[in-house]
């Protein structure tokens, strides 16, 4: 991971300054990572490449411009914002980069204990992918409700009761793997375009009650780690 101080020069931060893939992300100390976010779904790029990139074979140049003229997209802290946006793009950070852990923990399982159910009952890892990817279908539907209706209603999600889970749940693990790297990368986007007013609006869950759309995005990145501890339970369970 490589820090230097903020600026716009070419020469210290490279290809990543205009990539669409990269995006900075502004630390402590006036010091800035760039992220790859094609690492999230191709390990042979680096989550967070050594500066300057000169060649990169997943280049491509971002018509917008710099994060120095697009600040919103390069996720640039915002001082003095209201604390729920602060914490957003916290959350955002970890929305980028909490399944990059999947590439790992399934490494070179086999087939065999990929689909393993530890009991009756009980999902495999494959499942437990599956379910994480079938949720962020509910997730997207439940945030443009919660953008575009006043105080919306949400029944605890039930898998047994989803029609859709079925098909998540038949998938093979590589199909499961490729939807759902596409589906995070347009969650990313929709809470990329938020505005910070709109993290205080307002879902209400049948079991939790009142959440503000930053405690809806925290409780779907909570109970996503949930199920991918799980998937590297069944994974390396004897």
């Amino acid at each position: 991971m490589n820090k230097f101080a903020i600026n716009t020069n070419t020469s210290e931060i490279g290809l990543c300054l205009d990539c669409e893939y990269a995006r900075h992300v502004e630390a402590k100390e006036n010091s800035v990572y760039f992220l790859c976010e094609r690492s999230l779904t191709d390990p042979t790029f680096p989550m967070y490449p050594r500066l300057p990139v000169r060649q990169c074979l997943g280049y491509v140049k971002d018509s917008r411009g710099t994060f120095a003229t697009d600040p919103p997209r390069r996720l640039k802290l915002i001082t003095g914002a209201p604390v729920s946006w602060q914490f957003g793009e916290s959350q955002l950070i970890r929305l980028k980069t909490q399944l990059a852990s999947v590439e790992f923990v399934f490494g070179d399982a086999n087939p065999k204990r990929i689909d393993r159910r530890p009991a009756p009952g009980k999902w495999s890892a494959r499942e437990n992918l599956a379910h994480i990817g079938r949720y962020h279908e509910i997730f997207l539907e439940r945030l443009h409700r919660i953008v575009t209706e006043p105080s919306p209603r949400f029944a605890r999600y039930r898998a047994e009761e989803d029609p859709g889970w079925q098909e998540w749940a038949s998938r093979p693990v590589e199909e499961v793997r490729t939807r759902l790297a596409a589906l995070r990368l347009n969650l990313v986007d929709k809470i990329v375009g938020l505005q910070p007013r709109e993290y205080a609006r307002v879902g209400i869950h049948s079991s939790f009650g009142e959440m503000t759309l930053s405690l809806w995005l925290e409780f779907f990145l909570v109970h996503e780690a949930h199920h991918l501890y799980v998937i590297l339970q069944r994974l390396r369970e004897r």
